[in-house]
């Protein structure tokens, strides 16, 4: 009888661990797919300049971006506002994939890997003419939203 006992206990202890282990993985899961869709849509953002509206650009840039990135583009606005408002025309970009440099935690900054293709791609940053762009973003959830914390040329 003490046996049966203690195995029921020990099969709840088991199932309790499994049950909590299984919903880390997932909640890790879910942050990693949503920082992945908030770096599609952020570097799209991050990409796409009109010169008609260059003000706007970097509003929206900066909405899509937090610590030191946003205070980078924050501290550049008039000369970023300058740049895009000289343009010849609108500058486009589009997400090609993304994809997690690592497995995402269930708390945490989540690094993405973003290749995008741009007629502009000095937009974020990228030092070179080619069309296509592999980048690395960090992204960051604040206040409910995933946003970009730091972004570098992979």
């Amino acid at each position: 009888m003490r046996a049966v006992a203690a195995l029921i206990v020990l099969a709840a202890a088991a199932a309790l661990v499994f049950g909590f282990l299984a919903h880390r993985a997932h909640t890790a899961t879910a942050r990693g797919d949503s920082a992945q869709a908030a770096a599609r849509a952020a570097v799209t953002t991050m990409l796409t300049a009109d010169p008609r509206n260059a003000s706007g650009y970097v509003d929206a840039v900066v909405a899509v971006s937090t610590g030191e990135q946003r205070a980078r583009i924050e501290a550049a606005r008039k000369g970023l506002v300058d740049e895009i408002s000289a343009q010849s025309g609108p500058s486009t970009g589009q997400v090609l994939a993304v994809s997690l440099v690592d497995e995402p935690r269930s708390d945490g900054d989540i690094a993405v890997l973003v290749v995008a293709e741009a007629t502009n791609p000095q937009l974020i940053g990228a030092d070179t003419t080619a069309k296509r762009i592999p980048v690395v973003v960090t992204m960051s959830e604040s206040g409910g939203r995933w946003l970009i914390a730091n972004a570098r040329q992979a």
